[in-house]
């Protein structure tokens, strides 16, 4: 697996910026995933401690929409780059690829069949 993946390095060294984005907007997507169960878990402890005020609960609605805004657009943002990368990666092997049977010469296609290509 690891050998694919250094014959690979050009093309990700070459979008480099983007996988970093990816990655890092993956981990902070997932690290507002977990902070809104915690926002749950502390309002309602303040409602069982019967320390619920509008002005927490109103601060509470913000910081809980604020994280389900940040983590889906963060999520948004991270599958875009990464599958948008895969496609690019794809795009391009394929081109190499076809460019590859172009410049082969016709005895090579006399020898195998254009499907066991």
């Amino acid at each position: 697996m690891f050998s694919v993946l250094f014959k690979l390095k050009d093309f990700f060294s070459e979008y480099k910026k983007d996988y970093v984005i990816s990655f890092l907007s993956m981990i902070f997507s997932n690290l507002f995933r977990v902070f809104i169960p915690y926002i749950i878990g502390q309002t309602i402890d303040y409602i069982v401690k019967n320390e619920l005020t509008t002005e927490l609960l109103t601060r509470i609605i913000v910081v809980f929409v604020v994280s389900l805004v940040a983590s889906y657009a963060l999520e948004l943002l991270w599958s875009y780059l990464l599958f948008t990368g895969s496609a690019r990666l794809q795009r391009n092997v394929r081109t190499g690829l076809m460019n590859h049977f172009l410049n082969m010469r016709s005895v090579f296609y006399e020898k195998f069949r254009v499907g066991d290509l």
